[in-house]
């Protein structure tokens, strides 16, 4: 899917690490975004989640990306719900993370919450 394959490279996400947040094989990726397999509605959920998207944009169906992506781009996000101690206690943690350990935590992140829907 070519928006799929565009957010994965504007953001450097390796196929790895799709496979990962998406719970399938690096194989399975690789199929998807060369068009040889088809993508199933969980995982077309779990990508505009993880890429912060509607599922109309990854499907050419518009190309506003969303208020989410919107957003974040913009810095725009406040979270009201957590404590400023324990926001800089996640910021101090990740800052120590490399950048592949910091993509999966936020993977990972982003699944669980996806699965909570």
């Amino acid at each position: 899917m070519k928006r799929i394959r565009e957010l994965k490279e504007e953001k450097g996400v390796t196929q790895e690490e799709l496979a990962f947040v998406l719970g399938i094989s690096q194989q399975r990726v690789s199929k998807l975004l060369s068009g040889k397999s088809h993508f199933y509605p969980s995982e077309i959920k779990k990508c505009a989640n993880y890429f912060h998207v509607t599922s109309d944009y990854l499907l050419g169906l518009t190309d506003n990306r969303g208020r989410l992506w919107e957003e974040l781009s913009g810095d725009l996000i406040s979270v009201t719900d957590v404590s400023e101690s324990d926001k800089k206690l996640l910021m101090y943690y990740f800052s120590l993370l490399t950048e592949k350990q910091r993509k999966l935590i936020l993977g990972l992140l982003e699944s669980m919450v996806a699965g909570q829907e």
